[in-house]
């Protein structure tokens, strides 16, 4: 990874990487079998089996496509707020993630384009990632 990123644990379990102020989603790319993840494959690649040690980090642009989109009225998670609106999304650069939606269901469309926005963190802690419409999307 860019030695300008660091590296940090989101509240959502995902790995963040930080320049300065500016957050990025981390993907990963095995140099065995050349999958690109996000996010990241922290213990190794999922696909081949190759260790951690194969794997290079690699902040991603947080773009995507939205492809479809549900809202959930159960916690998934201990304190997660109900309802939430949690959606799959294909990043532009490949990746398929499924993440949490900062705008209500009735306002979404497959195939609108989606933009991370880390949200929660402070100057020493990641928060967790939310995807918004590219246009409402503040980072």
């Amino acid at each position: 990874m860019d030695e300008h990123f660091e590296r940090a644990e989101g509240a959502d379990g995902w790995i963040a990487a930080r320049n300065g102020d500016e957050w990025h989603v981390l993907g990963s790319r095995c140099r065995s079998c050349a999958r690109l993840a996000a996010p990241a494959d922290r213990f190794g690649c999922l696909q081949c089996g190759a260790p951690t040690e194969q794997v290079d980090f690699l902040p991603l642009s947080g773009r995507g496509t939205l492809l479809n989109a549900v809202t959930v009225f159960q916690p998934l998670i201990a304190d997660a707020t109900v309802p939430l609106v949690i959606g799959r999304i294909a990043l532009e650069e490949g990746p398929v993630v499924s993440a949490q939606i900062g705008v209500e269901e009735e306002q979404l469309s497959p195939g609108m384009a989606l933009q991370a926005e880390m949200v929660g963190a402070s100057a020493s802690a990641a928060g967790a990632w939310r995807f918004n419409p590219a246009e409402e999307a503040r980072a």
